[in-house]
């Protein structure tokens, strides 16, 4: 499905009907195997003509090399549990006893997926330790995870800037963006336009762009050098949150290992240069 995936950020010219059907194929792997391509359309509110045209827009033979590919990459994970059965999951608690366990034990269902590769998480990783400054942008329902890793990276490593948006000045950020820049952004439904065009402006700067949502056929998914997916309950907003802040734990120590005695200087000058504020 890699290779699927993989066509899908280079061809960058879906129709909408035809990212539709893209989106319900990789959310539904195991379908692409056993059903026709009729059946796929009707099942993505498409039809077979889109799911036809979508093989050949990626540069398929037809469905049946479509259907091909995704049979090895099941048979090559037939003994891991797959995302959909994750997603297909559904807890209702109500309050009273057990309230808190059936929260917590659903977050946990996310958490324990094999979302993050090492591999990934380390590229992630080393990107940071290499560029020298870092842009972190992230609105609505993403300015918290923005804010909280913008302010984390600027105590651990320095040289990292939030964008602050409707206050903020994109131009002037854009103007200091180089090669030696790295914008990490964040963006989950509804996304919005103005993630997109600041990151695709710092792009054209040279920026290397680390991108953080919900799926593949994110906008943001085309545009990043590097993609995180991360899958949480829906709705993220009120439910998936902390995945998204595992993740961020998970970068964060990272960089804090690789860095370590740089680390801890800061960490030492940083408690040290407080100052108490009485409040009258």
């Amino acid at each position: 499905m890699q290779d699927f995936i993989k066509r899908i950020k280079h061809t960058n010219n879906l129709s909408p009907s035809q990212e539709k059907v893209a989106r319900y194929i990789i959310d539904n792997p195991d379908q692409v195997v056993i059903l026709t391509a009729k059946k796929i359309g009707e099942n993505a509110k498409s039809s077979e003509t889109t799911v036809i045209r979508l093989c050949y827009t990626l540069g398929y033979s037809g469905y049946n090399e479509l259907q091909t590919e995704f049979r090895m990459f099941l048979l090559r994970s037939s003994k891991e549990e797959t995302l959909q059965e994750f997603q297909d999951v559904s807890y209702h608690p109500t309050l009273g006893n057990g309230f808190v366990e059936a929260v917590l034990k659903e977050e946990d269902k996310y958490r324990q997926m094999k979302q993050w590769s090492d591999p990934l998480i380390q590229e992630v990783i080393e990107t940071i330790n290499q560029k020298k400054y870092i842009t972190v942008i992230g609105v609505r329902t993403s300015y918290a995870a923005a804010h909280w890793l913008a302010h984390t990276l600027n105590i651990i490593r320095g040289d990292t800037i939030l964008y602050q948006s409707q206050i903020g000045d994109p131009n002037l950020l854009l103007s200091n963006i180089n090669n030696d820049s790295l914008i990490i952004a964040f963006s989950f439904p509804r996304y919005t336009t103005e993630t997109l065009n600041f990151v695709k402006a710092g792009k054209k700067r040279g920026a290397t762009v680390i991108g953080i949502s919900d799926h593949e056929l994110s906008p943001l998914f085309y545009i990043s050098d590097i993609f995180l997916k991360v899958l949480t309950p829906k709705p993220t907003l009120t439910k998936g949150m902390s995945i998204l802040f595992s993740l961020l734990n998970v970068i964060i120590s990272g960089v804090i290992m690789t860095r370590e005695s740089e680390v801890d200087e800061r960490m030492e000058a940083y408690n040290q240069s407080g100052v108490d504020l009485q409040l009258f």
